[in-house]
């Protein structure tokens, strides 16, 4: 059985000084492979050689979509994420009824 690679990451809430944020979710896009960050915002992922599409989430947050992650042989430290706030949409057109 092949060995995964260890592709590891941080997220960070854009809204809050880039504090560390917890319990935000990564998923593999088109796999049924997911996780969350931890109290620190760090999270690991176990892949196998390969290219994937990551998708980070949480409650009240823009996604995040990273494309093109690439392991190969070797484990992975990914750049920080930072995710915002969700800006609310208006209808303008009930707002005026």
């Amino acid at each position: 059985m092949a060995q995964g690679i260890s592709v590891k990451g941080n997220v960070l809430d854009g809204i809050s000084d880039n504090a560390p944020m917890a319990f935000a979710s990564i998923k593999v896009k088109d796999l049924n492979i997911n996780t969350e960050t931890d109290m620190d915002g760090n999270y690991a992922l176990s892949l196998l050689d390969g290219n994937y599409i990551l998708i980070v989430e949480f409650i009240g947050y823009e996604p995040i979509t990273l494309e093109n992650i690439i392991v190969e042989n070797e484990n992975i430290l990914l750049d920080p994420v930072v995710l915002m706030a969700k800006r609310p949409s208006y209808d303008l057109a009930a707002i005026e009824e």
